[in-house]
């Protein structure tokens, strides 16, 4: 059975290849279930730690703000130099936008709120980050008036579910730039932790099992997969939300299996996995744009080496330092002599959570 951090690594590394191929369709699945997980980390971590600090609120916005930031602006850093090495258009597609999406894409930049309505984007993964921060905004009222009502929050995921099927049908409908059209995966989350939700293992090899049967199916049907590749009616959508409930079994052992440091450095390793690679993605297309598929391995290698250290780097130099300030400053805010305080600094579990 997968622990927390190697079901994130593993889910990032698929958000990879769904960028670097032409067949491995599993991105959109891969950030539906890091919705999912993160609906669950957040809850643990709001009621075990942020909601035992003297101002609540404000800890909880300040420490994931902390936490996405500093690794947001070093790859977007980095991105706009390999950008501008390669000489490609980013900045020209910026001087053609009207000045509300300029105004779009600076703030969007600077605060990440806003990056998944704007027209041009540094690094294209950070949309989810944005989806992430909407969450977060809407999180405390569910938090404090709906952890208790179990069956309405069951009815408005229910709903949400509904509204997000009506949004896929219908794409002249923009809400699947916002939360609200991945709102129900967070809540999924959420009620796996606020009941204490857990499957047998036969429940996650069926789940499996079937997640395995339909990727293979699109990958080796031509009908299938040309359907895939070409999206139709929304088909690749579809798909891709059948496949993340059929993960949701694998996904609800993984966060109740225990870590270890070498888990935790995996789970800490894929968010910056996630974004560096979107950073040598331009240059990668570029130098393959004219090669057979077999010619492409040597750059795919490359590339894979590349966002794997500047991965690292990052990890050890920005990410470690900033992470242990911001441990810190959250420690400093908890109330004083409460005994659930203590528990909640050592929940090894908790601490994975960081990396959503």
């Amino acid at each position: 059975m997968l622990k927390p951090g190697q079901t994130r690594f593993i889910l990032a590394f698929m958000v990879i290849l769904f960028h670097i191929s032409q067949t491995i369709f599993l991105g959109p699945f891969a950030v539906g279930c890091f919705f999912i997980l993160s609906g669950y980390w957040i809850s643990l971590m709001y009621e075990k730690e942020y909601s035992k600090t003297q101002n609540a609120l404000k800890v909880f916005y300040i420490s994931r703000l902390w936490r996405l930031l500093p690794t947001f602006y070093i790859f977007t850093v980095l991105a706009i130099i390999t950008n501008l090495i390669v000489h490609y258009n980013l900045f020209v597609n910026l001087s053609h936008l009207q000045t509300f999406h300029k105004a779009i894409f600076f703030i969007s930049n600077l605060a990440i709120l806003g990056y998944a309505q704007s027209k041009v984007q540094i690094i294209g993964t950070a949309w989810s980050l944005d989806i992430e921060l909407q969450f977060y905004l809407l999180f405390p009222l569910f938090f404090y008036f709906l952890k208790d009502k179990k069956q309405f929050v069951y009815l408005l995921t229910g709903l949400l579910f509904l509204v997000s099927c009506a949004i896929l049908i219908n794409n002249q409908v923009n809400l699947s730039q916002t939360v609200f059209y991945y709102l129900f995966l967070f809540l999924i989350g959420f009620i796996i932790y606020f009941n204490k939700i857990r499957l047998g293992k036969k429940a996650e090899i069926i789940g499996l099992s079937m997640l395995f049967l339909i990727f293979t199916a699109h990958l080796i049907i031509p009908s299938l997969r040309a359907k895939i590749l070409q999206n139709q009616s929304g088909y690749f959508k579809v798909v891709s939300l059948v496949m993340i409930f059929a993960a949701i079994p694998a996904l609800i052992n993984s966060v109740h299996n225990l870590s270890n440091k070498f888990d935790r450095f995996l789970g800490e390793m894929s968010f910056m996995l996630y974004l560096s690679h979107r950073v040598w993605v331009v240059p990668y297309n570029l130098l393959i744009a004219n090669i057979d598929k077999l010619s492409r391995i040597p750059y795919a290698l490359a590339f894979l080496g590349i966002t794997i250290l500047s991965s690292y780097l990052v990890y050890k130099f920005v990410d470690r330092p900033s992470e242990k300030l911001r441990h810190s400053w959250v420690k400093k805010q908890l109330l004083k002599d409460t005994p659930e305080i203590n528990a909640a600094q050592d929940n090894k579990a908790a601490v994975i959570q960081g990396s959503t």
